[in-house]
């Protein structure tokens, strides 16, 4: 895979960047990731080929999670950072993150634990919609239960998840990967 660096120009090096953004997003350092991304969207801007498309919808999470984890005006600066990167630069600095990351031995990450709530298949489906902004009465719409279901089932979440409110809730499960 490190061949993949000493690629001619818009070959498969440029394409490099983009999964190593991909893993560096999935190994939590957004703020590389964020210059990453950015680095090798100038570069197919340039060359023009684009990626395979669950690659693309990788980087487009990427994206999510690093906006999420480092707000909008640090997510700014960091793509602000790779848009600046030469060529050269951007391959640098993936090559290095590379050989730290293959050097280095794997360290367990947090958010592939044993979920820390306990919320059944129904309350993540109602999680999921709460996340997406609906109303209770919308909510028993589309799952067809009561409304009182709808209400039990949110003062469950709230409880297992130890938030105090819809918005509570939506954030850890954005910041838990539950929708």
């Amino acid at each position: 895979a490190m061949a993949l660096f000493d690629q001619e120009p818009g070959g498969s090096g440029a394409r490099c960047l983009a999964y190593v953004a991909v893993a560096m997003g999935a190994s939590g350092e957004h703020s590389q990731a964020a210059r990453m991304v950015e680095a090798y969207s100038a570069w197919e801007a340039d060359f023009g080929r684009p990626l395979w498309q669950p690659v693309r919808q990788a980087l487009v999470q990427v994206v999510r999670q690093a906006k999420a984890e480092l707000g909008d005006a640090a997510f700014e600066a960091e793509q602000q950072a790779g848009h600046n990167l030469t060529t050269a630069q951007a391959l640098e600095e993936a090559r290095a993150w590379a050989d730290h990351a293959i050097a280095a031995p794997p360290s367990p990450r947090p958010d592939t634990a044993a979920p820390s709530h306990d919320l059944s298949s129904r309350e993540l489906e109602v999680l999921e919609w709460i996340a997406a902004g609906k109303s209770n009465q919308e909510i028993a719409d589309a799952l067809s239960i009561s409304v009182r279901t709808v209400k039990t089932h949110v003062t469950s979440i709230l409880t297992k998840l130890d938030v105090s409110s819809r918005s509570a809730a939506t954030a850890y499960a954005h910041r838990e990967g539950l929708v």
